[in-house]
C-alpha cells in the first residue's frame, strides 16, 4: 500500500479518510503521518517480540549494500565505543584480532557475572574477549592493545523507516498483506479524540486482529530460526 496515492485513492492517507470519514482539513496529513509512524513502530515491536530479533529488517533498507551492521575503528587502550545511532538492539559484536585477518566473536558480559571490582576485571589490555552494553556505549574487556580501522563490527536491529509528510510512493517495510494496520491505527488515534465509543471499539478490534495475524505470520515465517539468547561462556567463569 502506497503512503499517499492521490490519483487512485488507494494509499494509506486516503484509507484514513475512508475509515474516519473526515478529510485532510479536519485530520491534516502531518498528523496522519505522525500517527502512521507511531503505528509503524508498534508493528516493529510485534514482529520483534515473536521471533527474538535476529533477522527482521525493514524491506526498504534491506539490501546487500545496506545491512544492519556497522564497523568501528578500534583504538589501542580504549575500552568504550559508541553504539551505532540507528541500532535499537545489539545482536552480536565481533573484533578483528591484531593480525588484521582473523575475526573473533565477543561474548556478552552481564555486570553481575563480574566477580571482582569492575575496574579490576581484565584491566590489562590485550585482545578483547567480552563486551558489555552501558547506555549508548559498548565496553570491551579487556581493552584492546592494538588499533585498526574497522576492526570492530556490530550487528544490530534497526527500526522501521519513517514516512515523511511529502512521501507518495513509499510503502511500509513489512509484509504487504498487513499494510492496512497503519491506516487503521492512525484512524484509531483520531477516533479516541473525536469519535464515539462504538467507533473506537470497532477500530480497536480491527487493530487487535491485525496484531494477532502479524505475530502469527512472523512466528511461522521464522520458525526455523533460534531466538537470541544470552550465554555466558565458560571462559567468563575462568576469570571469576
Amino acid at each position: 500500500m502506497k503512503f499517499n496515492d492521490a490519483t487512485n485513492k488507494q494509499g494509506i492517507i486516503q484509507d484514513i479518510s475512508f475509515l474516519t470519514g473526515v478529510d485532510t482539513n479536519k485530520y491534516p496529513v502531518a498528523d496522519r503521518t505522525r500517527n502512521v509512524n507511531e503505528w509503524n513502530k508498534k508493528v516493529w515491536s510485534w514482529i520483534f517480540e515473536v521471533y527474538g530479533g535476529w533477522q527482521f529488517d525493514d524491506d526498504n533498507t534491506s539490501s546487500t549494500t545496506d545491512l544492519p551492521a556497522s564497523t568501528i575503528t578500534l583504538v589501542a587502550e580504549t575500552a568504550e565505543y559508541p553504539i551505532p545511532s540507528t541500532a535499537l538492539v545489539i545482536n552480536k559484536v565481533d573484533v578483528l584480532q591484531s593480525d588484521g585477518v582473523s575475526w573473533l566473536p565477543l561474548s556478552p558480559l552481564p555486570l553481575e557475572m563480574i566477580g571482582t571490582a569492575e575496574g579490576e576485571f581484565l584491566k590489562t589490555s590485550g585482545t578483547p574477549r567480552f563486551y558489555r552494553l552501558v547506555g549508548d556505549v559498548i565496553k570491551l574487556y579487556p581493552k584492546p592493545s592494538y588499533s585498526g580501522t574497522n576492526y570492530l563490527k556490530v550487528f544490530y536491529e534497526r527500526g522501521m523507516l519513517e514516512f515523511a509528510v511529502t512521501d507518495t510512493n513509499s510503502v511500509p517495510g513489512f509484509a504487504s498483506p498487513f499494510h492496512r494496520v497503519l491506516p487503521i491505527g492512525a484512524s484509531l488515534d483520531y477516533a479516541v479524540v473525536n469519535s464515539p465509543a462504538n467507533k473506537i471499539k470497532s477500530l480497536s478490534n480491527l487493530a487487535n486482529d491485525y496484531e494477532k495475524r502479524i505475530k502469527k505470520f512472523y512466528s511461522k515465517r521464522f520458525k526455523d530460526n533460534f531466538p537470541a539468547r544470552l550465554k555466558v561462556c565458560d571462559s567468563v567463569r575462568n576469570y571469576l
